[in-house]
């Protein structure tokens, strides 16, 4: 685009140059300035002076610029030329160059267009031979995918066809040796019964064999028939251990062996006698595992545990079996004789007053009972039941004599007499 230049008027210069001194004589600021330093001479002096001063320093200013001017219109002819000269260049290399600019521009916008129209046409063009080129692709990968399928469908069929015929003749191969595998089984099952049978029938013989021996060794319980204490002679010691090992080395060999509680009772006695207390203990206590309610097997069980010193679990012992069985007057003598060896003197008393009562003629008990009488210090009683006892049997005249449980009532009259043969 050409620009445009403007020269200004000579006139207008002049103008501007002598503007400035009229401006300045009707300044209204200056003339108020004036007016306000009438009021005063030294003032008033001062203001005209610096208004002269100004007066004159712009008109030596406005006389310079019309010097300078004058010199410029001298010179503007020759000036003007070169200005008009170098102008038409300016504007003739600013026309091309605006010119040139905006035909590469266009240029440009139309190449941009082409070739964006061409790449679109190209791209076109490609994604229709991909796409045509794709799907003969696709086609032929997926006919070759289903040919291939299609032979493997058909291999395995063979092969699940094979397979199934296999299994059929497995299963029917397998069925038969079921049958005859379970007919063997059945056989050896029955075989095995049978001898198990036949080895429990021969061990249950043995055992009852060994049982009715104890039973001819012990014919009835401990605490019926062995007072003061039970005892056996050596000879049937020897017969006892012999058969309590025997019964021993049945059990080990079959541990399904089974026992009912007066078996348990039976071996417990035994033990017993052989003075393995703790095994009779274990065996008593099986007894009342198999049989809760039994009180011959509490009361057995206070008897051993009395012979291994455990008198409180002893008389724990006798007062179960007291719960099912109350008028067991062995029980309740059992109970004393343990309550005494805990120096439980006034709870012994009860329980031999209770034998007592069931037994009157129980002589032993007297006897016991006039001991921890005299232990108590309680003599007349002491002496009167050392009497009963001696009525019922004479021999007690030589164990008080040497009792120690009397050594307080020894010096006593009625007690010398007593003891007297």
């Amino acid at each position: 685009m050409v620009k445009k230049h403007r020269f200004v008027p000579l006139a207008l210069v002049v103008l501007l140059t002598t503007g400035a001194a009229i401006d300045l004589t009707l300044n209204p600021v200056l003339a108020q300035q004036l007016d306000n330093q009438q009021s005063s001479k030294q003032q008033y002096k001062e203001m005209r002076d610096q208004v002269q001063a100004e007066v004159e320093h712009t008109f030596l200013h406005t006389t310079t610029l019309l010097n300078i001017l004058l010199f410029i219109i001298t010179l503007v002819p020759f000036a003007a030329s070169a200005v008009f000269w170098s102008l038409r260049r300016s504007v003739i290399s600013q026309i091309v160059a605006d010119i040139k600019e905006q035909l590469q521009k266009e240029v440009r916008e139309q190449l941009h267009k082409e070739v964006t129209e061409e790449l679109r046409r190209q791209a076109v063009q490609v994604k229709q031979e991909v796409d045509k080129q794709l799907e003969i692709d696709v086609a032929t990968e997926l006919k070759k995918q289903t040919t291939a399928s299609r032979q493997e469908i058909e291999k395995l069929t063979l092969e699940l066809s094979q397979l199934f015929k296999l299994q059929q003749e497995v299963a029917t191969e397998l069925k038969t040796q079921t049958t005859a595998s379970k007919q063997k089984i059945e056989k050896l099952t029955n075989d095995f019964l049978s001898k198990i049978l036949e080895l429990q029938s021969d061990t249950e013989k043995e055992k009852n064999r060994i049982m009715q021996q104890l039973a001819l060794l012990i014919p009835a319980s401990i605490q019926s028939f062995a007072i003061p204490e039970p005892s056996v002679t050596e000879e049937e010691q020897k017969k006892l251990r012999k058969l309590t090992s025997e019964l021993e080395s049945l059990r080990e060999g079959n541990p399904q062996l089974s026992f009912t509680t007066n078996e348990y009772l039976k071996q417990a006695d035994a033990l017993f006698l052989e003075c393995r207390y703790e095994d009779a203990v274990k065996h008593y206590e099986q007894a009342i595992k198999t049989q809760p309610d039994c009180s011959l097997a509490w009361f057995s069980r206070g008897w051993a545990l009395r012979r291994l010193g455990r008198y409180e679990e002893a008389v724990l012992s006798y007062d179960e079996g007291n719960k099912i069985t109350s008028d067991d007057h062995l029980a309740w003598f059992g109970r004393g004789n343990a309550l005494k060896k805990l120096n439980r003197y006034g709870e012994a008393i009860t329980s031999y007053d209770i034998t007592l009562s069931i037994q009157p003629k129980f002589d032993l008990v007297w006897y016991y009972r006039s001991r921890c009488y005299a232990l108590q210090g309680k003599v007349d009683f002491a002496l009167d039941d050392l009497e009963q006892a001696i009525k019922l049997r004479s021999q007690y005249k030589q164990s008080a004599k040497s009792e120690p449980d009397f050594d307080n009532v020894q010096d006593l009259e009625r007690f010398k007499m007593l003891i007297a043969s």
